[in-house]
């Protein structure tokens, strides 16, 4: 089992009235009442790890032969029909603020609604529910080759299969982490995004 070291800011976009607080642990987007405001946060290196071999690419790129456990803490403040927060990780060349669109796995948060993704070949979705401002346990767990499981506070909540998960093998693709949240053309209102205790565990099968 290995766990993954403190990330590198890579890239940050701020539109409109948006706004971050973040620490050691934490991130912290808001949009502002500011219609169409887009907070968006990408790091690389706190996946480094996800390939132990070099023979098989980069530190960061994902070895697909191995379990991977990925788990967060989200909450949601600030009222918003249109507003959407993303927790993502997606390659290097897929890093825009939206579904995934390349090899990756996440959770999308409608207002207070929560869906997990995935991406192997194709993206699948699954209802996870809806959270509060009460902070939830989001964990993930891939099993190379079967399913994609999504927990909440413990709870299995539901798998993907199929499409949505990448080929067993040494994926020579970088892979970065993605924090968003942005509000639609209304605006008014200031919602909040809560991402916290990020964790990352790679098992041998």
């Amino acid at each position: 089992m290995s766990a993954f070291r403190s990330q590198t800011l890579l890239g940050e976009t701020k539109t409109g009235s948006a706004s971050v607080s973040y620490g050691l642990n934490y991130v912290s987007p808001r949009t502002g009442v500011v219609a169409n405001s887009l907070y968006l946060q990408t790091n690389w290196g706190f996946v480094w790890g996800l390939n132990d071999d070099p023979a098989h690419g980069a530190p960061d790129s994902w070895d697909a032969t191995k379990r991977l456990i990925w788990e967060f803490t989200v909450s949601r403040e600030g009222d918003d029909a249109e507003c959407v927060g993303r927790v993502q990780m997606k390659v290097q060349s897929d890093l825009a603020e939206g579904d995934l669109a390349d090899v990756g796995l996440g959770v999308r948060v409608d207002n207070y609604a929560v869906t997990g993704e995935a991406f192997g070949s194709a993206r699948q979705t699954v209802d996870l529910g809806s959270i509060t401002s009460s902070a939830y346990r989001f964990k993930i767990k891939y099993y190379p080759g079967d399913r994609i499981e999504f927990w909440k506070n413990g709870v299995y909540i539901g798998q993907l299969t199929g499409t949505a998960l990448p080929s067993n093998a040494w994926l020579n693709k970088i892979m970065a982490l993605s924090v968003s949240l942005k509000n639609g053309a209304t605006g008014g209102a200031t919602p909040v995004l809560y991402v916290s205790n990020m964790k990352f565990y790679k098992r041998n099968l």
